[in-house]
């Protein structure tokens, strides 16, 4: 499914995105390979959906991945000596990021970004009690999801002040109810990588067109998604029509800011 050239001739049509888990931790996580784009599609949207789904994966991303590494941290921190030489307490740091690279190389930009945060709570305190209750804060923001679409939502307006934010999510009565239970009958033999990915799907389109401006463009870096999305749009025409979802979009985050540069280039 692409972007018509008459959605693109728009840019209030085009600045309305709903985003995947990858987006909002690469707005999060500034060591994420992802975060120079995320921030950049957040400059020209101008109105971001974000679904609960999407909130809570990233909450239980965030949360699973500190689980696996802040008892190595305290304890390393527990016993620095603070009264070593800067370049050697930086040296012991970045042998710790080794070391959590090498156990688990599928988290390095996570780990970057535990240690930079880390060395950040270092610098700000006075003992190793103090950079342990750092930690332990930063551990527990990084299991609430509060916290954690909070600090997105600054990191966003930071760099675009006009944004206007809209969480979604299902209505809890029988049309809903009725349309989830379709849905997910129509597209049961789309096996999407985990049932997060599905229950992001279904969400998106049971919400889909009543929460949104439309047309909408939901934006992932995750090519398997973009695909079976596409799958399970074309199950669902079979039961609400070939015109049905003309205005729910789904783009690649790569391609999505080609799209942007390219409108942006031809109206200067």
């Amino acid at each position: 499914m692409n972007i018509s050239p008459n959605i693109l001739s728009n840019h209030n049509n085009v600045s309305n995105c709903a985003v995947d888990t990858n987006i909002l931790i690469a707005v999060y996580n500034d060591e994420d390979r992802l975060h120079q784009d995320a921030l950049e599609l957040m400059k020209h949207i101008n109105n971001l959906y974000i679904g609960h789904s999407v909130i809570d994966e990233t909450c239980i991303t965030f949360g699973k991945k500190i689980r696996e590494v802040i008892s190595k941290v305290v304890l390393f921190y527990s016993k620095l000596d603070l009264k070593s030489r800067e370049e050697e307490i930086i040296k012991m740091e970045n042998d710790l990021l080794s070391q959590l690279n090498s156990e688990n190389p599928q988290n390095v930009n996570f780990h970057k970004f535990i240690i930079k945060k880390s060395r950040e709570i270092r610098k700000k305190s006075s003992s190793n009690n103090d950079i342990i209750k750092g930690l332990l804060r930063l551990h527990k923001e990084l299991n609430d999801a509060v916290c954690i679409l909070n600090t997105i939502t600054n990191k966003i307006l930071s760099i675009n002040s006009e944004i206007n934010f809209y969480p979604y999510t299902f209505v809890n009565n029988k049309r809903y109810n009725d349309k989830i239970r379709e849905v997910t009958e129509l597209i049961k033999d789309i096996k999407f990588k985990d049932s997060n990915d599905k229950k992001i799907f279904v969400e998106l389109v049971v919400c889909y067109p009543a929460h949104f401006e439309l047309p909408i463009v939901f934006v992932s870096d995750d090519k398997e998604f973009i695909k079976k999305s596409h799958r399970a749009i074309d199950k669902l025409k079979s039961k609400y029509g070939e015109s049905y979802f003309d205005d729910l979009i789904f783009k690649l985050l790569k391609e999505y800011l080609k799209d942007l540069t390219s409108i942006y280039s031809n109206k200067v």
